[in-house]
């Protein structure tokens, strides 16, 4: 789960603040462990709510904050790499 923050355009508000990217990794990793044990190779999927939402504060490309960290994260999860900052 990236960064997200909903509480400027809605009353019921939902924060999740505790992001880093190597929590992103280590997320991913274990979803996508499981997801080839418990999946066929033709029906793994990932699916990525929110691509940049910057008003949410939700964004997996580039950023000021984490440079190219988040989307690397993901990637070396996808890879079977091990994570590096």
């Amino acid at each position: 789960m990236l960064e997200y923050d909903n509480s400027p355009i809605t009353e019921n508000r939902t924060i999740y603040g505790e992001y880093t990217p190597e929590l992103f990794y280590k997320i991913n990793k274990i979803l996508i462990e499981e997801i080839k044990v418990e999946q066929e190779e033709s029906n793994r999927f990932i699916f990525l709510n929110v691509w940049n939402n910057y008003f949410e504060g939700t964004d997996l490309e580039t950023d000021e904050r984490y440079g190219y960290g988040s989307i690397n994260a993901l990637s070396r999860a996808l890879f079977g790499l091990h994570f590096t900052n």
